[in-house]
């Protein structure tokens, strides 16, 4: 190993690691030797050098050191310290390859994809969290698909804003759930709303609120209610 790969390994290793796999160096070598075996060199034209990257066990990783496997049989092979992502395992030349176009492509989609799926199930994560801490989160989605179909539905930082073709009224559902506010208008809906003055409205700084929905209802009445609610945006 020259200077140059000694500094490309410490600078892809930790020096811990590094003693690690010294130690595994001498341990599987002085076995070797003990049972009187020759360590198989890499027979092959091709040796990557420490910084490359190889295709090994499906995956593409990146070659930070040199070691010796003992394989079935006590047989011995020269082989690479492989790093895929946090892991760090040993590679012979038998179970590695050199890098193709293909492979990259196919790890680019790979990668992509499993970062969409992690971001989904962090989502969900969050909604679940949402749903045993903030009453009605659950059934944002579901109140927000259906003012989608036949009303205006503008999202906003904190809140989505339903509106249909009476001016002056709107129905505000907040992002994170919890609270529906019926705004510019008296709903005709007694049941699921908790019904707000002009004056109380004024003193809690809720400007034409005037009720809001109460999520302690069972889900079906609350989506029944918010149903009814939504008419009154194009008929008052």
């Amino acid at each position: 190993m020259d200077e140059t790969q000694r500094d490309t390994r410490e600078r892809l290793l930790d020096t811990e690691t590094i003693n690690l796999i010294l130690r595994d160096y001498v341990k599987v070598d002085g076995r070797a030797r003990l049972l009187g075996k020759t360590v198989n060199k890499w027979e092959g034209k091709w040796f990557p050098p420490i910084g490359s990257e190889v295709c090994a066990f499906g995956n593409i990783g990146v070659v930070c050191d040199y070691g010796i496997q003992e394989t079935e049989g006590s047989v011995f092979w020269r082989c690479l310290w492989v790093r895929f992502g946090s892991d760090l395992v040993k590679a012979i030349e038998s179970e590695v390859a050199m890098v193709s176009d293909e492979d990259k492509v196919a790890q680019d989609k790979e990668f992509k994809e499993r970062l969409v799926a992690a971001g989904k199930k962090v989502e969900q994560q969050k909604k679940e969290r949402r749903a045993r801490t903030v009453k009605g989160s659950h059934l944002v989605d579901e109140m927000v698909e259906m003012a989608s179909l036949k009303y205006t539905v503008d999202k906003k930082s904190s809140f989505y804003k339903v509106t249909g073709s009476l001016k002056g009224r709107a129905v505000y559902v907040a992002v994170k759930g919890g609270r529906v506010d019926i705004s510019g208008f008296d709903t005709k809906n007694d049941f699921c709303v908790a019904r707000i003055t002009p004056e109380e409205a004024k003193k809690r700084h809720l400007g034409r609120v005037r009720g809001q929905m109460n999520f302690t209802m069972p889900d079906n009445s609350v989506m029944d209610a918010f149903a009814n609610i939504l008419k009154e945006l194009n008929d008052g």
